[in-house]
């Protein structure tokens, strides 16, 4: 074999095979758009609020009881900042509770904004 028809079979090749890229079948749409995404389906909670003194505290209703505690812990920390600091906060200190890690992933507490003026 020449070397001119090495080359023409090499560029051949090349051609069929860039033209099977183009022809061939596309994978559907619906499928590009799940690839690398887990297909979760959460179930829809509604927050509640328990209000204190120093504190807002937001939990979902089958967590009230662990929601009761946390305003019990807050409360007496505020207290006690509130002796040791003189400082009173100007607004309602948010708290919010999960009772496990999944509970938390679940929600968009934590999506990346935060609101003006809060410390991360």
């Amino acid at each position: 074999m020449s070397r001119q028809s090495f080359l023409a079979t090499i560029c051949a090749l090349a051609l069929l095979e860039a033209l099977g890229a183009l022809f061939a079948p596309a994978p559907p749409a619906w499928a590009q758009s799940l690839y690398g995404k887990n297909k979760v389906t959460y179930d829809r909670r509604e927050w509640l609020t328990l209000r204190t003194e120093h504190c807002e505290i937001f939990y979902y209703a089958d967590e009230e009881l662990l929601a009761r505690q946390v305003a019990a812990m807050a409360e007496s920390t505020a207290a006690e900042y509130d002796t040791t600091f003189r400082m009173v906060p100007r607004h309602p200190i948010p708290i919010l509770t999960f009772a496990s890690h999944q509970a938390f992933q679940q929600s968009h507490a934590a999506s990346g904004r935060r609101a003006k003026g809060h410390l991360s």
